[in-house]
């Protein structure tokens, strides 16, 4: 699923951001957030097969992950991102990670999330920084 074009202004000005969070209400203020500073946000999916599949077809900058989805621990989307170089933080309730998925995670961000943070961390993959996989 893409979200409706983003403005091609602020921090993250066209950042294609691939959101995977099972919680629909704290999906959509990151979306809207992310939009409000120009990013492309691609979903939300609530399941990593969905978000695999979606990624088999387009192209993303960074991926913001929820470790725990309707289907599964996000392991498997992890490892998907991991093996195709793109760079991913996860985002968590969890104190510590039930799996190591963190540990090439260019972040793990505790819940409740801090947007500035969080606008800050992406802003660094704008640009030519960006890696990119299809």
């Amino acid at each position: 699923m893409l979200r409706a074009k983003a403005p091609a202004q602020g921090k993250l000005r066209e950042l294609r951001v691939l959101l995977v969070e099972d919680s629909w209400l704290l999906a959509d203020l990151l979306a809207v957030r992310l939009e409000e500073e120009g990013a492309f946000v691609q979903g939300p999916f609530s399941k990593a097969c969905d978000a695999i599949a979606h990624l088999q077809d387009n192209t993303i900058d960074i991926a913001l992950v929820d470790m725990v989805l309707k289907d599964s621990c996000a392991d498997g989307l992890i490892d998907w991102l991991i093996e195709r170089g793109v760079p991913y933080a996860i985002m968590t309730g969890y104190q510590a990670l039930p799996t190591n998925a963190g540990s090439a995670a260019i972040a793990v961000l505790q819940k409740p999330l801090d947007l500035k943070v969080l606008v800050t961390l992406l802003s660094r993959f704008t640009g030519s920084t960006r890696t990119g996989a299809a």
